[in-house]
């Protein structure tokens, strides 16, 4: 007596068949796949750590960036007790650093000053940060954004489009950036579609370093 199969059955014990027979058939090349997948992950955690850069390290690394041609950077001391406008600027305004720049060892007159800031103006993703230098004539010389609406990682990816907006631009005849400005103020910035948030954290972060040359009369 003879037993027949289901036709669903019999198509079940196909397939399990033919899955067995491509293991069998290529469990090597899907082994030596799994060893590549587990070795590069511990690569990629292993040069997470060993090429993680503390602030000291990516302090000297923006400053050489924004003026390759000094010589010597003189670190000032950040006054925090400079009376904001938190309407302008955003209450999470933040002054990290300011440097004076001198174009040689010898020289007692600097070139430039350096401040980097946080923006009160949140983007995208969280709050941008800006290396700015100024001449002391008060003309921007660089920027460079160093986070870019939060994401340090991908900043110089996404910052070349806006940083343009700034250089050539002097802080003693525009007060400060506005995003919503007509083209042709004296004080207006570009718009890229898509990214208006993130342009607004980049000029809240210029605004509030300009306003810090100003106030504590680095120039």
């Amino acid at each position: 007596m003879s037993i027949r199969h289901s036709p669903k059955k019999e198509k079940m014990a196909k397939f399990f068949r033919s899955v067995g027979a491509f293991f069998k058939q290529n469990y090597k090349p899907l082994i030596a796949l799994v060893c590549v997948a587990v070795i590069c992950g511990g690569v990629l955690a292993l040069g997470s750590d060993l090429f993680k850069v503390d602030e000291t390290e990516r302090t000297a690394r923006d400053l050489r960036k924004i003026y390759p041609d000094a010589k010597r950077f003189e670190k000032r001391d950040v006054i925090n007790e400079l009376e904001t406008n938190s309407e302008l600027f955003g209450k999470t305004m933040k002054i990290i650093y300011a440097y004076k720049v001198y174009g040689n060892e010898t020289d007692e007159t600097p070139s430039a000053v350096i401040v980097k800031a946080r923006s009160g103006v949140s983007g995208f993703k969280g709050y941008s940060e800006v290396v700015i230098a100024v001449g002391m004539e008060g003309k921007i010389v660089n920027v460079i954004v160093s986070s870019f609406g939060g994401d340090d990682r991908t900043a110089n990816v996404n910052a070349k489009y806006f940083e343009n907006n700034y250089i050539g631009r002097n802080i003693f005849e525009v007060e400060h950036f506005d995003v919503y400005a007509p083209s042709d103020a004296e004080n207006s910035v570009d718009i890229v579609s898509g990214a208006t948030f993130s342009v607004k954290s980049i000029a809240g972060a210029v605004n509030a370093a300009i306003w810090y040359i100003r106030e504590a009369e680095l120039i």
